[in-house]
């Protein structure tokens, strides 16, 4: 099992697929799954509001279980994508933690959502004790 993620884009997927479909005639036990490495961050975060003493991007993997979860990655990686900023020479794409409530929440068990480094929230929170 691969499991394929880019930085705040699903658009390397359709490549992913096609390599994958080469690869299953030779190694026809290979799964690929489908995902993304957003940025979480708090709700309504943007380029006017943005704190750089208490804000942070935390980096969180998405990866979908099946079509249902590709779907929801897809609509939550739209979303960020809509309200994207330049900021300090890059790209924002901020992921509300209120989107993986409204797109995930109706329809649960279709994505897996994990932190994607020790500097994520989750881990921040437990060395933290909070």
């Amino acid at each position: 099992m691969v499991a394929l993620t880019d930085h705040d884009s699903v658009s390397g997927w359709v490549k992913a697929e096609k390599a994958a479909k080469k690869l299953k005639e030779k190694y026809p036990q290979l799964k690929v799954v489908l995902g993304n490495e957003i940025y979480l961050c708090r709700n309504g975060l943007n380029a006017q509001n943005f704190n750089k003493n208490v804000d942070k991007y935390y980096h969180f993997i998405l990866l979908a279980k099946d079509l249902i979860g590709a779907k929801q990655i897809f609509e939550i990686s739209t979303r960020a994508w809509m309200r994207s900023y330049m900021a300090r020479g890059m790209r924002r794409v901020p992921t509300y933690y209120q989107d993986l409530w409204d797109i995930i929440s109706e329809n649960q068990g279709h994505v897996i959502g994990s932190t994607a480094c020790l500097g994520g929230a989750l881990p921040t929170q437990i060395l933290r004790g909070t």
